[in-house]
């Protein structure tokens, strides 16, 4: 399970190092830093998720979680 919360962290980092060569780098509002910045503007992201328990939880099913989350983009 640590091994696949590890690839995760890292492809998150690889996404984000392929998005700051076009300029597209997801960071901190320089005038509000309790919202984002993305492409020039103040961004807000919504999202819901398991809380990390079901990462470090050995009889969480990532696989149903997973396809449950892409089924509901």
């Amino acid at each position: 399970m640590k091994r696949i919360a590890a690839t995760l962290l890292f492809c998150l980092f690889v996404v984000n190092a392929l998005f700051a060569q076009n300029g597209n780098v997801l960071k901190l509002d320089p005038k509000n830093p309790h919202y984002f910045f993305y492409k020039g503007k103040s961004t807000v992201l919504v999202g819901s998720g398991e809380h990390y328990g079901a990462v470090i939880n050995t009889a969480f099913d990532y696989k149903t979680y997973l396809q449950a989350m892409a089924k509901d983009r």
